[in-house]
């Protein structure tokens, strides 16, 4: 991953098209993701993600069989360092919405306060999922990777777009 780039655009395209060929698959495993989330107060919701990952990942390798929601709670062989990453993401997104709320007025805080944390996270869930990484080579090459030479922007983008596809899925 060092040394790629990523096109925006191509990401956008690619991810319409797997949602619009996996629509009911992903709407089920996101409606899983959030559901097992709130019931276990946030704390499966690590394991809940690389499981979705794993999921994508399945999907764009066109893997034999064909991934299932259940494939979900695959996530779960990679408890330690997706709960780990989830708290520290959690904890970093609590703080910096908190700073921010001391700097800016009260809403604004709470929308702008999570977009750093995350943005410099967004390929550790995949980096756990793909190589089995610890949670921290996973975070340290994810804020590497998005945050070096290329700025912030696209990965912030990149997130709030993956962030509106999460809950679209999971709002119908």
């Amino acid at each position: 991953m060092d040394g790629e780039r990523i096109s925006f655009e191509a990401c956008l395209r690619q991810a319409f098209a797997l949602y619009k060929d996996h629509f009911l698959l992903l709407l089920l495993t996101h409606i899983t993701l959030v559901g097992v989330s709130v019931f276990s107060l946030g704390i499966l919701a690590g394991p809940m993600m690389v499981g979705v990952v794993r999921i994508v990942l399945g999907l764009l390798d066109d893997r034999s069989p064909s991934p299932q929601p259940g494939d979900i709670f695959d996530g779960l062989r990679f408890f330690l360092p997706s709960l780990l990453l989830g708290l520290a993401v959690g904890v970093a997104s609590a703080v910096a919405a908190r700073v921010l709320g001391l700097l800016l007025i009260g809403p604004l805080a709470l929308l702008l306060g999570p977009i750093l944390p995350l943005a410099a996270t967004v390929f550790a869930f995949f980096m756990i999922a793909e190589r089995g990484m610890d949670f921290r080579p996973a975070g340290r090459g994810s804020s590497r990777y998005s945050g070096r030479s290329r700025g912030w922007s696209p990965s912030v983008g990149r997130f709030r777009c993956w962030g509106c596809w999460r809950f679209i899925a999971a709002s119908y």
